[in-house]
């Protein structure tokens, strides 16, 4: 796909839910193999990190602070990083209102997942990461109009609850946490879901890469990578927009210039003071190619 439209291949800015930590080092490299091979020669990739902690998205306070955080990062990938799409890496990031803020294409794991998934399937259901997350993503369901197309119930998760330490180690050795997963997906599928969408963006690639297409036992029933149903998802906007379809300016309604420009300064204020908190790990746009 080359419809950049100057003979340049436009550029993707995946944006990850979490700040640069050192220790998260084997995932990013695994997130930077898996996002580029899925990409193909179709983008230039460019891969961005919130620009400082915010207590994570478990709960409703630090998954507030962290949409602002999303926001920011976003902004910066498309004004200074040029992007021409914009993909969150996260469940609960702020698709929504940055794609009422930025005139570029803008979606995430979470709505690529559930809006492909509510396709490819008549009852999907999401397993995440913790019960505390359960709520943020039911809420998330309401918000896309799409909680009566999901399984009953439509959110399972892992309990104990996952850590990124468990992600790590599942990129050399996924056998633990895949079985984790497909436990809580045999659970989902015998109270009647079809199929299983990721509720991390980080078990996307992870699960993908260690061959976790299916439920075990269940060929009939597809357990689909986050990561490419967002890239799909993402591309056929990106293409809407090229074609000259995008979003309603009534219902996703960009800021007045005055309140424009309040918000570009906070978010401004935020890219400049990144890395508090994060033990001195700066967290731009931590690389393109």
């Amino acid at each position: 796909m080359n419809t950049s439209g100057d003979g340049t291949r436009p550029t993707l800015a995946w944006v990850e839910g979490t700040v640069a930590r050192p220790e998260l080092k084997r995932l990013w490299e695994l997130m930077d193999e898996h996002v580029r091979d899925l990409a193909g020669s179709d983008y230039d990739v460019t891969f961005a990190v919130l620009p400082m902690q915010s207590g994570g998205v478990r709960s409703a306070a630090p998954s507030l602070a962290n949409s602002v955080l999303g926001l920011s990062a976003a902004r910066e990938a498309a004004v200074i990083g040029k992007a021409d799409l914009v993909v969150f890496n996260g469940w609960t990031m702020p698709v929504r209102v940055t794609r009422a803020l930025l005139d570029v294409s803008v979606t995430g794991v979470d709505e690529g997942s559930v809006f492909m998934g509510c396709v490819l399937s008549q009852r999907p259901a999401v397993v995440t990461v913790s019960k505390g997350f359960r709520w943020e993503l039911e809420s998330l369901l309401e918000e896309f109009g799409l909680r009566s197309r999901m399984a009953t119930p439509p959110v399972w998760w892992l309990d104990p609850e996952s850590t990124h330490d468990d992600v790590v180690r599942a990129v050399d050795d996924p056998d633990e946490l895949v079985s984790r997963v497909d436990s809580v997906a045999q659970r989902a599928v015998a109270a009647g879901a079809d199929a299983i969408l990721l509720g991390c963006g980080y078990f996307g690639a992870v699960l993908a890469r260690a061959g976790y297409t299916h439920v075990n036992g269940r060929p009939d029933v597809p357990v689909y990578d986050c990561t490419r149903l967002a890239l799909e998802f993402g591309s056929t906007l990106y293409r809407l927009r090229k074609a000259g379809i995008g979003p309603s300016r009534l219902g996703f309604a960009q800021p007045s210039p005055a309140s424009l420009a309040a918000l570009e300064g906070m978010l401004t204020h935020l890219t400049e003071t990144r890395g508090e908190g994060t033990g001195g790990v700066r967290n731009a746009l931590v690389h393109t190619g």
